[in-house]
């Protein structure tokens, strides 16, 4: 499976964007991210895939670079959800494991922003890019399978019905 064509301006957003795919596909993972999900899963007590599932990008950049929903990890510790975000935020901050990729983790009611050091984070995507000799973005997901692309092709000259 190749990686859709970038809507990134700049190098910083294309690794963002790359990220972002690899979360949501799993199908690689870079240091940076990885050590995320075990810091969260080890702080949560939640598994690595649940942590993976609920990890997600803020609706604003100014947040950070990745939101965590609270909820579970609160219900499980009888805790309002932002006191458990702020504790989450603690958790994280104090894991040395992390230390090298985390530039900050705060609670914003019931979710922790986290928000990785640049330079640590882009050299992490980058890195996977260059052990892929060429290769990077490449899959055999689908391989031998039939696909069906439809598409409409209306009268653009008549009025849509």
């Amino acid at each position: 499976m190749q990686i859709p064509g970038s809507p990134c301006s700049n190098w910083k957003s294309f690794a963002k964007f790359v990220i972002h795919s690899f979360m949501k596909t799993g199908t690689v993972q870079h240091k940076a991210l990885e050590t995320l999900v075990q810091s969260l899963a080890k702080a949560t007590g939640l598994s690595a895939e649940s942590v993976c599932t609920q990890l997600a990008r803020p609706p604003k950049a100014e947040m950070g670079d990745f939101a965590f929903p609270c909820f579970a990890f609160a219900k499980a510790n009888k805790l309002p959800p932002p006191q458990a975000s702020t504790q989450l935020a603690e958790k994280l901050s104090a894991d040395a494991d992390f230390s090298a990729y985390l530039q900050n983790a705060e609670g914003a009611g019931p979710f922790l922003n986290i928000r990785l050091k640049p330079g640590a984070y882009s050299q992490s995507v980058l890195r996977v890019i260059t052990d892929s000799q060429g290769k990077f973005g490449q899959s055999q997901i689908g391989q031998g399978q039939t696909i069906v692309v439809d598409y409409s092709s209306p009268n653009i000259a008549k009025p849509f019905h």
